[in-house]
């Protein structure tokens, strides 16, 4: 789908939304209602086919499909990231309320949407939201959150900025990490995470959220759902949106890359461009090894749980041990050796925040390996510990990156 993302191993589901039999990879038995595949100029890039998504006049539903992570992948994560492609339609100005958009959740059939309030240990929901005026050219768009310290029946809504400009594509990414849990009855912390991009730029973030206060509860999905209104609030006609490029990973995923963007007209300059000097490129081999190093020592966090590619997919194990050949890795209750030569520079870039959280030193090696894979969600990750462990190396991570 995209030659960008060729490389990545974090990667849960690439759709693009052009083949008919899409909703097969998401676990669903039959076409969602409601959804065509169409092609044509109103394509991102005006070309190649996408999904369009319509709630019909005097209705409320438009459709509904969830990705069930435990049923996919056979674990349920604790943070994801999601992105798509979304145009509303110029008749989106036919809207009369708001309503849900793509989003993740974990309410389990019991509590977290439909005005079922939680309370912390019986689900929570982040679906996208938007909100329309009737008659508008743009439309309003955000997380539309069930979490435990919900004051009203229905979600709280948390805006992005800048709205959608109707007829237009635009790069929507989220992110949600769930909150550390209480223990022996107690309330979970406020340090959730909801985080939302647009065309690549921050354009929410809240990252005192209480989402839950067990550890039984986890995002159990991503949630394409597209719904009119509250109770009685329907458009007087059909309305449509647009969706397309749509991917779930454990990693910041981005806009699409330069080739796919849509055709620019070149500009004649009066001067000729200048050619800006590329920064070094990193070797990653002697981070690499240091970094194995690192990880076949005593210090390192046996327990603890890794997300790497285990036998061509993209898994949730637990370290077991490792030493100068490979590592142990323990995968539904069985325990895998795995060579270090079979191990990727992207998964080891992962493991030090997980494996070893306080060794500066390894961390650094990480963040660069990070940079070169061009990773530079984890290699922030990475420089935001190494500035926490008030380490000089930030610094030299820092120098790397430039």
């Amino acid at each position: 789908m995209e030659p960008s993302l060729a490389h990545r191993n974090d990667l849960v589901l690439c759709s693009d939304l052009s083949d008919p039999n899409w909703w097969k990879a998401w676990g669903e038995k039959r076409a969602p209602q409601n959804t065509a595949i169409v092609e044509g100029e109103n394509a991102w890039g005006g070309k190649s086919k996408f999904l369009r998504a319509t709630v019909q006049g005097n209705d409320h539903y438009g459709t509904s499909v969830q990705f069930k992570f435990k049923e996919r992948t056979g674990a349920e994560p604790e943070e994801i990231y999601v992105r798509y492609y979304l145009k509303f339609d110029e008749d989106w100005k036919n809207a009369t309320f708001g309503g849900k958009l793509p989003g993740m959740g974990g309410t389990y059939g019991k509590a977290g949407w439909g005005g079922r309030p939680v309370n912390g240990t019986d689900g929570w929901s982040a679906r996208g939201l938007f909100n329309s005026n009737e008659g508008a050219d743009a439309t309003d768009i955000g997380f539309y959150c069930y979490h435990a310290d919900m004051k009203d029946k229905y979600g709280s809504e948390w805006r992005f900025k800048p709205k959608l400009q109707h007829g237009r594509w635009y790069c929507v990414e989220l992110y949600t990490k769930l909150n550390t849990p209480g223990k022996d009855g107690a309330k979970g912390k406020n340090d959730g995470i909801l985080r939302g991009w647009i065309d690549g730029q921050v354009g929410f973030e809240k990252t005192d959220v209480r989402f839950r206060d067990v550890d039984t509860l986890k995002i159990e999905d991503v949630w394409l759902n597209v719904y009119h209104g509250g109770e009685t609030q329907v458009p007087k006609q059909d309305i449509h949106l647009y969706l397309d490029h749509f991917v779930i990973a454990r990693a910041y995923i981005g806009p699409l890359q330069a080739q796919f963007a849509p055709a620019k007209k070149e500009e004649k300059s009066a001067e000729p461009a200048q050619v800006a000097k590329a920064a070094p490129a990193i070797d990653p081999a002697s981070h690499r090894d240091a970094l194995l190093k690192s990880l076949s020592g005593e210090a390192t966090k046996r327990g603890a749980k890794v997300f790497m590619n285990v036998m061509g997919q993209g898994q949730e194990v637990v370290f077991k041990g490792a030493d100068a050949q490979g590592l142990t890795v323990e995968l539904a209750g069985n325990k895998l050796p795995l060579r270090w030569k079979d191990v990727s520079n992207a998964d080891l870039a992962q493991m030090p925040l997980r494996l070893l959280p306080d060794d500066a030193e390894a961390v650094f090696h990480a963040g660069a390996l990070a940079l070169a894979e061009k990773n530079e969600a984890l290699a922030q990750k990475l420089a935001d510990r190494l500035i926490e462990l008030k380490s000089e190396k930030a610094k030299d991570l820092d120098a790397l990156r430039k």
